[in-house]
């Protein structure tokens, strides 16, 4: 007999990716693309684990440029970032979560992509409270937490500087989130 409002345990594979970038390589694109080529060779090793989910870091493929480069080698949805890691999410059946720049509407924003098991995009988070030097830089601020019901339970956001903040923890709170994943290009 099972007691009303008892929740089950429910088990999650996760597998979070430590990673600084490859260093500047010269021009914007090139950085991001030895990036998102050692993102394909740490994802391939993640996943011998059998992860239901792997999240990198903020900004992962445009780690090693200058925040004003970041802005520069911001992608719409869909494009070669989001290719390449759904191809991978599809491969090896697991949800990926790529922190990167974003492009929307004109606007640039720090997202985290969310990405399923087959390789569809499922949606973006955007970072509610960027840093000053973001903001310069040219990235806007997002405007609310958002969370994603997976197989294994409901997921949501805090990129880096968020986490700092009770309305994105409230807002996570609120929506019922089970699981907060936690990008960030620093240790934290």
């Amino acid at each position: 007999m099972l007691l009303e409002g008892l929740v089950l345990a429910r088990y999650v594979r996760v597998a979070s990716v430590s990673f600084g970038g490859t260093g500047i390589a010269g021009a914007v694109q090139e950085t991001v693309e030895r990036n998102l080529k050692e993102m394909v060779r740490l994802l391939e090793k993640a996943v011998m684990d059998e992860p239901d989910i792997v999240c990198f870091p903020e900004c992962s493929p445009m780690l090693g440029l200058p925040i004003k480069d970041f802005v520069e080698a911001a992608e719409e949805i869909p494009g070669n970032i989001l290719h390449t890691t759904a191809s991978l999410a599809r491969k090896y059946e697991t949800y990926v979560v790529c922190p990167m720049t974003e492009k929307k509407g004109g606007r640039v924003y720090n997202s985290a992509v969310l990405i399923d098991r087959s390789g569809t995009y499922i949606g973006s988070y955007h970072k509610i409270h960027p840093t000053i030097g973001e903001i310069e830089a040219g990235i806007t601020p997002g405007t609310e937490t958002r969370t994603f019901k997976l197989d294994f339970g409901t997921v949501g956001f805090a990129i880096c500087f968020d986490l700092n903040f009770k309305d994105v923890i409230r807002g996570l709170t609120k929506s019922r989130v089970e699981l907060v994943f936690f990008p960030s290009m620093y240790p934290g």
